[in-house]
């Protein structure tokens, strides 16, 4: 078993922590898509709330796969009409407590810091993984899920086993959304985050949300009725780097 990951003695910087992908019933269908591409899954678990889930873990972030089993209705209401594809931004926290007065007294409807746990084997034995998370009770952005995640236990979830993939992959470096008002909405993301967003720097070039490690590229798109997340980056050991989307033959 490691120790905690380096990346979380930094708590000074704005981080992402992980890309939730919704894929409702169909989880344990489409979950062995990334394993056939040499990628490492944690083992299928159930969460205290309902919810199933396998995890693609990366160096100092990760992709959650979420859903609830094949033939039963989702417990968790938040997820339950929600459909399959990239569907949340979800930023670290360091301390849930504080996150949430900060997003309170930035003027964010936020709920009560909620205790998430999942039982999950490392090495030899089963361990319970434990979570803060801190959630809106109205999100910020139309169309788009955002919340915080404070990881109690961070060494089960960065356990070597399950950052050591086939392929490679190493880190995800980027998430796209596109928005109506990409100005808009690169701002309260950056309220959300604690971050100063940049302006596009030439014609045609998109506002960012730089993260300690990643980015956040906000793309305009007028026609759209609300932000979507639309793709995501991930970079693997020879530079080389692939997007989710393909990944996961998500059709547009």
């Amino acid at each position: 078993m490691t120790e905690s990951r380096q990346f979380f003695s930094r708590p000074t910087t704005a981080d992402f922590d992980h890309l939730v992908v919704i894929l409702r019933d169909q989880l344990e269908a489409m979950a062995p898509q990334l394993q056939q591409q040499g990628f490492t899954l944690t083992p299928l678990a159930r969460h205290s709330l309902g919810s199933i889930n396998q995890v693609v873990t990366l160096q100092d972030s990760y992709i959650e796969l979420l859903g609830w089993p094949a033939g039963t209705t989702p417990l968790r209401e938040e997820i339950a009409h929600q459909p399959i594809g990239l569907d949340a931004l979800v930023f670290r926290s360091y301390d849930a407590h504080k996150t949430h007065e900060r997003l309170k007294k930035a003027g964010f409807a936020v709920q009560p810091v909620q205790p998430l746990q999942r039982p999950t084997p490392v090495g030899d034995q089963e361990v319970i993984v434990q979570f803060a998370t801190v959630r809106f009770a109205q999100q910020p952005i139309a169309g788009m899920r955002l919340y915080y995640c404070q990881h109690l236990t961070p060494e089960y979830v960065w356990a070597d086993e399950y950052t050591r993939h086939d392929n490679h992959a190493m880190a995800l470096t980027r998430i796209t959304v596109h928005a109506p008002e990409a100005q808009a909405v690169a701002t309260v993301l950056g309220q959300v985050a604690g971050v100063s967003p940049q302006p596009p720097q030439t014609q045609g070039s998109h506002w960012q949300v730089p993260l300690g490690n990643a980015t956040i590229e906000v793309i305009e798109q007028a026609d759209l009725a609300h932000a979507q997340i639309t793709d995501a980056t991930l970079r693997y050991q020879d530079q080389a780097e692939r997007r989710l989307r393909q990944l996961l033959d998500l059709s547009a």
